[in-house]
C-alpha cells in the first residue's frame, strides 16, 4: 500500500471475485488475475518479485 492508501499490490485469498481463482492479486488499477499458489514460502517470494518489478517501473 501507498502512503496515501493507493494499492501497489495485493495478494488476495479471499474468494469473492467470480471471474478469478481464490488466489489472485490486486493492482492499483483494480486489476485482478489468478496466481498460482504452491505454498507460503513461494507465494511470499512471488510477492516480493512483482513489487521489486513495479518499484523499477
Amino acid at each position: 500500500m501507498a502512503e496515501d492508501g493507493r494499492t501497489l499490490l495485493r495478494f488476495d485469498n479471499f474468494p469473492d471475485h467470480p471471474k478469478v481463482d481464490r488466489h489472485h492479486y490486486h493492482t492499483p488499477d483494480g486489476v485482478s488475475d489468478d496466481i498460482e499458489y504452491t505454498g507460503l514460502k513461494a507465494h511470499v517470494q512471488k510477492f516480493y518479485t512483482e513489487m521489486d518489478d513495479r518499484c523499477e517501473r
